[in-house]
């Protein structure tokens, strides 16, 4: 592919965002105005104290894409235990972010921090393997699973964890989509048009506005 082409494909991907980046300033003008969908202070003191607002990730901080996750979730109408998950879906590190503030040996203490159901998605989401977890979309309920990234094992869940565990992956990607090269910025989208029966309406809708799709 030529200079010009590349040029002319990073430009197209750019306007097609833009609206979706329109969209998100916005919301934090919201949040700074009317503290909307702000996590609570004591968690996030803790995940300072962790490091990770010294962390880098992407272009920015750790905490600020941790908060960003958790302010989707909110706004999309998820219980609080999915949102605290989304707000330390990657202190263990994940596979694409294989930097861990925390080792699994804490487990018991995040839990204590954030609660049982959202620990526990929380670590599900860290380990997971991306490319099995977007093939639960070809299977029934009944046999749904993540594949651990540590081990290879498999480990069953829910049809209820399954859509709270995709609930983050979207938000975690919405999040930091303006930081993706545009050359994998596409890379889910088919799955996400695809996993649209088990996405919350705002979070689809969101989704929808950020790949300009109707």
């Amino acid at each position: 592919m030529s200079i010009s082409h590349k040029i002319y494909n990073k430009g197209m991907s750019y306007l097609k965002i833009f609206p979706y980046r329109f969209l998100r300033w916005l919301d934090q003008i919201n949040k700074s105005l009317l503290s909307q969908n702000v996590p609570p202070q004591s968690i996030l003191n803790q995940l300072k104290q962790l490091g990770c607002d010294s962390t880098a990730h992407m272009n920015r901080d750790l905490l600020t894409h941790f908060q960003g996750t958790y302010q989707l979730l909110k706004k999309w109408g998820n219980q609080e235990a999915v949102c605290l998950a989304g707000l330390c879906h990657a202190l263990y590190g994940t596979q694409t972010f294989p930097v861990a503030l925390v080792s699994f040996s804490k487990r018991q203490e995040i839990a204590a921090l954030i609660g049982e159901e959202a620990e526990k998605l929380a670590y599900y989401y860290s380990i997971i393997t991306r490319q099995h977890f977007t093939e639960n979309l070809k299977k029934n309920t009944n046999n749904l699973a993540i594949k651990s990234r540590l081990d290879g094992s498999i480990i069953p869940i829910q049809e209820s964890e399954f859509i709270q565990l995709l609930e983050i992956f979207l938000a975690d990607h919405l999040e930091q989509i303006f930081s993706i090269n545009y050359r994998y910025r596409y890379q889910y989208q088919s799955f996400f048009l695809e996993a649209k029966p088990y996405l919350s309406q705002l979070g689809f809708k969101e989704f929808l506005l950020a790949y300009n799709c109707k």
